[in-house]
């Protein structure tokens, strides 16, 4: 295993450690530096071994390498928490959730054997998944979603390269921390939705998807 696929396996369950724990000292937050300090101690943390192993590895050892659109959105997010400023609208992120949430709900339980078509098979042989990421780029590229489609060129090119030590090209394309990750954010959305309904600030189900971010939102 090369020392780049053992950085990109354990600094990504590194930083995916640290997320979870800005987003249980949220609450605290009052500034962008605590926000760097609580990711800076969570990286640390994660990366120091206590006992034989340290928790970044036994994530990683446990759940595989984060895919690379796991590893973007996470980046994205802390680019948020430090500067303030974000790449993706809070439209264009409800409406990426629910799309990853979509496709996590019909493609997880087929890779699982529940059913008697294996979606995972194609990424041993991806021509025709190739094709698919394709025609998706071509498409993004004409709606101007080019984070988008860069996240999607980067996992091809990663998985060329063998980075996550697998022939299979899934897991650079997804992994369930992203389902998961997608289901708690619409749920949170709904919950919003909900909250917003009972305390009479909402009018419609319109509110559940809100409005672009400006880049100097926080």
């Amino acid at each position: 295993m090369s020392t780049l696929s053992q950085w990109i396996g354990m600094g990504g369950s590194a930083l995916m450690l640290a997320h979870l724990l800005a987003w249980v000292t949220r609450p605290m937050s009052r500034s962008r530096s605590f926000n760097l300090a609580v990711l800076v101690v969570g990286m640390l943390a994660a990366l120091i071994p206590f006992g034989e192993v340290s928790a970044a590895k036994l994530v990683w050892s446990s759940l595989g390498y984060l895919s690379i659109p796991t590893l973007a959105l996470l980046l994205h997010r802390t680019r948020r928490l430090l500067t303030g400023r974000i790449l993706l609208s809070r439209g264009d992120l409800f409406n990426l959730h629910a799309g990853i949430l979509v496709f996590s709900v019909w493609f997880f339980p087929l890779a699982a054997g529940v059913g008697f078509y294996d979606p995972w098979s194609h990424g041993l042989q991806p021509l025709a998944l190739l094709l698919v990421l394709t025609a998706l780029g071509v498409l993004g590229l004409r709606y101007h979603l080019v984070p988008h489609v860069c996240v999607l060129l980067v996992a091809v090119l990663a998985w060329q390269f063998r980075l996550f030590q697998s022939a299979n090209l899934w897991p650079y394309l997804c992994d369930p921390f992203l389902g998961f990750a997608a289901l708690f954010y619409m749920l949170s959305r709904l919950g919003m939705l909900v909250f917003r309904k009972v305390t009479g600030r909402a009018e419609s189900v319109s509110d559940l998807q809100p409005e672009p971010a400006s880049e100097s939102s926080t």
